[in-house]
């Protein structure tokens, strides 16, 4: 198997990382090119994204974002965060 067509559901989105990391072409499942996976944060800031897997032609086509296990904190430390400002914004 050299391709695999992504349509984007998330039960095979382990299948894609493993096919990703034996170097078969994850490929669009709108446009037929081959999407961007990226990893780690080495690799997407090469890119000027985050970790993810993209659709080089249109991120409508495909986009999901990866939480990293050492942004993990943070993200959720925001989230509180934004609860509690528009929670005081409501009174």
């Amino acid at each position: 198997m050299d391709e695999f067509i992504y349509d984007g559901e998330n039960e095979s989105l382990q299948k894609i990382l493993e096919l990703s990391e034996e170097k078969v072409k994850i490929i669009c499942h709108k446009c037929k090119n081959e999407l961007l996976i990226l990893h780690n944060w080495r690799d997407s800031l090469k890119c000027n994204k985050r970790p993810g897997i993209y659709c080089p032609i249109n991120e409508k086509h495909l986009c999901i974002w990866f939480i990293m296990s050492d942004r993990r904190e943070e993200l959720w430390r925001r989230f509180y965060q934004r609860q509690e400002e528009r929670k005081n914004e409501n009174y």
